[in-house]
């Protein structure tokens, strides 16, 4: 929301998607379920959420998320941990369904640090 807000404050007019783990659906189904995207897909509705400025609240499967995260790393440099993975999956899924003259702006929540030793990076 912190981000909308400054791009709004900048004058642009962004449309604002919001990701969840499919296997956790709980802003766009109401009930959660059991995932390894740490940070998001917690069972509630974050207090920050303003559904108002939100143009969809799309779903992606925690595989392509952790997928992405490796291929991420491995390809681009880029150090992430899962939901980051999980945005710019869907991200991609968003690009692929705009215009050419359209782009997406995603964002990276966090490293992978402290993943090095669980199943993200195992």
């Amino acid at each position: 929301m912190g981000t909308w807000q400054g791009l709004v404050k900048s004058g642009s007019s962004p449309r604002v998607v919001a990701f969840e783990p499919m296997q956790s659906p709980f802003l766009t189904t109401g009930k959660g379920g059991a995932h390894q995207v740490e940070g998001v897909g917690v069972g509630f509705e974050p207090p920050f959420l303003d559904r108002a400025v939100l143009s969809d609240i799309r779903t992606v499967n925690q595989e392509m998320g952790f997928s992405m995260c490796r291929r991420l790393a491995k390809e681009e440099g880029v150090f992430c941990d899962a939901s980051t993975g999980l945005n710019v999956a869907g991200a991609i899924e968003l690009a692929n369904e705009m215009k050419p003259s359209q782009r997406v702006v995603t964002l990276a929540c966090d490293s992978g640090l402290k993943y090095l030793g669980g199943y993200l990076y195992a």
